[in-house]
């Protein structure tokens, strides 16, 4: 299939990227932007740029990946969808509202990370009924990360887990590299010591009996465990989610 990419920003790209790491032929692939800079990107990549008018006409799947109001703005009847896939990577836009543009074409939402660029984004799926091509558009992502299928209003909080928490997780890791700092440490070198620790803790997979048989004997990572119980550490986190899936509700 033929995909056209509206918007070439930092989710365009990094889906774009993926697909092209997972096997995707740069000819399969066609973008629009109404940024010059972004059409420079993708053409620098390899990849075809068209107006959007010739984007449609010559894709089977168009994905949208752009921010919200630019696509509430979009005057879709100067285009001819019929027959089209319309895949939204758009997390504020929901279903309803894609209805009411396409009203007529099958619908999904795709909300993938920008891990997607590595192929390894968690990615949200949610189909509007039964999908004539629901296997074809899950093996598409699935070049890009792990598929997890789910309804709309499921989708949200999967959004809020997987595409902030991949912020969140920069913002933890950053902290434990500029501690490193504070301690002396080479900034390159406190990276690979921070990374390959979240890595084992990682692998030992079972994260409360890793705290029971570190933070349990006593000794000084308790009273650091202490400190951060009681900076509230874990509410703050919660919390921090429990926004941002706020904000995607309104």
């Amino acid at each position: 299939m033929k995909k056209g990419i509206i918007g070439f920003g930092d989710m365009g790209k990094s889906l774009t990227t993926g697909l092209i790491k997972g096997g995707t032929a740069k000819e399969d692939i066609v973008v629009y932007d109404m940024n010059q800079r972004a059409v420079d990107r993708a053409v620098a990549m390899g990849i075809d740029a068209k107006e959007i008018k010739d984007l449609v006409a010559c894709s089977d799947v168009i994905i949208f990946a752009i921010p919200k109001q630019p696509f509430v703005d979009m005057d879709m009847s100067q285009y001819d969808f019929d027959g089209k896939i319309i895949i939204s990577c758009m997390a504020e836009v929901k279903m309803d509202a894609l209805k009411q543009k396409f009203p007529t074409q099958q619908v999904v939402r795709v909300i993938p990370t920008l891990a997607a660029e590595n192929g390894v984004s968690i990615v949200g799926v949610c189909f509007d009924g039964e999908a004539d091509n629901k296997e074809e558009i899950k093996a598409m992502f699935r070049k890009v990360g792990t598929i997890i299928e789910c309804e709309e209003s499921e989708l949200t909080s999967l959004t809020a887990l997987a595409a902030c928490g991949l912020c969140y997780a920069a913002y933890i890791l950053n902290c434990f590299i500029n501690t490193a700092e504070n301690l002396g440490i080479d900034r390159e070198v406190g990276q690979e010591i921070v990374e390959k620790t979240f890595k084992s803790a990682m692998e030992m997979g079972d994260y409360e009996l890793l705290l029971g048989k570190i933070a349990g004997r006593g000794g000084i990572t308790i009273t650091g465990v202490n400190v951060m119980n009681e900076a509230n550490v874990h509410k703050s986190i919660d919390i921090a989610f429990k926004t941002a899936y706020s904000a995607f509700l309104k």
